[in-house]
């Protein structure tokens, strides 16, 4: 026997609870442990974690292994693994990890890779309508209209319909409903929550994931800075995720700077409004007593004059007429 994936939902606060044997190396020897106190993360967090690895890249594969499943595959080539380990620590000498981590790839990774593109390509399917809708506007008007009518009704419960096509359920192994929560330490579960699951395998874990993202009104979308999956747990358009990105700040947190970067980038009268005030600033700065006026002035009057032309108090013309006369004619 090998040891299990277990997880629980909560889709009433829309987050999930994972504990698995998790790998860590000390000194020239690893070993396994259950999570003792397995933190509440996001619904689908686990199953945006593999979406967000590359495992086309043989170190993400080997990074995931050994993460979340390196015991489970060491059982299948071991047969001198014992079930006692199931429950308890498992001790491996960095030689023999080396060794096994090889061969889990050398006969598995293909898996991996396959399984990361099924789902890849199902959670690209509101960006593959979005496409066609935007590319097809001119070219082939009712061909956009469809797409964009099949956008507008994308929902949830087409993510696990779309796994049928993949023959997706076909791998998936048994699923154990779990009403002990036995690998739950420490933990008070909400009465709300009447059972667990729990799964040799990660492939039934990610299924389970889109399974419960079905049963929620949330689509997975893809950052427009980063680049990563994410689930926007709002009603609102979200295009921008909760990670990390740069520093302390979330590419959310980021996001009004970001949009006014690519409203510089498509609006060229934005683009030398930046350019006047970078170039005041800069005169300012190298003989104040001569610019430092002008400078403050164009801030001022300028935050107005741009405010306007965003909400077509003025037009394009005049908006730009504004800005050449702060220049000094000679």
């Amino acid at each position: 026997m090998e040891p299990f994936f277990n997880i629980l939902f909560n889709l009433e606060t829309n987050e999930e609870i994972i504990t698995y044997k998790k790998m860590l190396k000390k000194g020239d020897t690893y070993y396994s442990y259950y999570l003792l106190e397995p933190k509440q993360k996001p619904l689908g967090s686990f199953l945006l974690d593999f979406l967000n690895t590359d495992m086309h890249k043989r170190k993400n594969v080997e990074k995931f292994i050994t993460e979340y499943c390196f015991e489970h595959y060491y059982a299948i080539f071991n047969k001198n693994y014992e079930d006692k380990y199931v429950n308890y620590t498992f001790t491996i000498s960095n030689g023999e990890y080396l060794e096994y981590l090889d061969k889990i790839y050398e006969k598995f990774g293909e898996d991996f890779i396959w399984i990361y593109d099924v789902l890849w390509d199902i959670a690209m399917k509101k960006y593959r309508y979005l496409h066609l809708y935007e590319n097809n506007k001119f070219t082939d008007p009712e061909f956009s209209k469809y797409n964009k009518n099949q956008l507008n009704t994308l929902k949830p419960i087409n993510y696990f319909e779309d796994l049928d096509d993949y023959y997706l359920k076909d791998s998936i192994g048994d699923i154990i409903i779990d009403f002990n929560f036995n690998n739950y330490f420490n933990m008070e579960i909400p009465s709300s929550i009447p059972f667990a699951y729990k799964s040799t395998s990660y492939e039934d874990i990610l299924y389970l994931s889109f399974r419960q993202i079905d049963s929620s009104k949330y689509l997975i979308c893809k950052c427009e800075n980063c680049g990563k999956f994410f689930i926007p747990y709002t009603n609102h358009d979200t295009k921008y995720c909760d990670n990390i990105f740069k520093g302390n700040k979330t590419c959310k947190d980021l996001a009004p700077e970001l949009m006014y970067k690519q409203k510089l980038e498509q609006d060229p009268l934005l683009k030398k409004y930046r350019s006047r005030y970078q170039s005041l600033h800069k005169s300012a700065s190298l003989n104040p007593e001569l610019n430092t006026q002008r400078y403050e002035d164009f801030k001022k009057i300028g935050a107005i004059k741009k405010n306007d032309y965003l909400n077509n108090n003025i037009s394009a013309k005049e908006f730009e007429e504004w800005i050449e006369s702060t220049k000094i004619r000679k």
